[in-house]
């Protein structure tokens, strides 16, 4: 009896270690997926990390196109206003100096001509 008793906890050994090999295996597969999920993940982020300085350096440039963009066209109204204050200042003495004299009457009477026509009519 000793030697049957002997042979099934052997028999009983070997079948638990046989499954402890089977699981061992099984969650060796699962931790190797594990590590390329991660080596994954790693590679995920360092992607992410790029298209990142990448997304900045772009920003940065159109900031500072915008910035180049904007001081330019602040000197075109700059421009502008002053073209526009000089013209006003030429209509107000033109029209003060020639409010006394015929041709004044004469354009006073006509609807106020483009800037063009003005210039051909009073020929300068």
């Amino acid at each position: 009896m000793t030697l049957t008793a002997s042979l099934v906890m052997d028999v009983f050994l070997a079948i638990l270690l046989i499954i402890a090999i089977a699981y061992f295996w099984r969650l060796d597969g699962r931790l190797k997926a594990l590590r390329s999920g991660k080596d994954g993940m790693l590679e995920a982020a360092k992607e992410l990390n790029q298209t990142v300085a990448h997304a900045e350096n772009a920003i940065s440039g159109l900031r500072r196109s915008a910035g180049e963009v904007g001081e330019t066209l602040q000197g075109q109204i700059d421009q502008a206003r002053a073209l526009a204050e000089s013209a006003e200042k030429r209509n107000a003495n033109r029209s003060a100096s020639s409010s006394s004299s015929a041709r004044s009457s004469y354009l006073d009477d006509e609807p106020a001509p483009s800037a063009g026509g003005l210039r051909r009519r009073m020929n300068y």
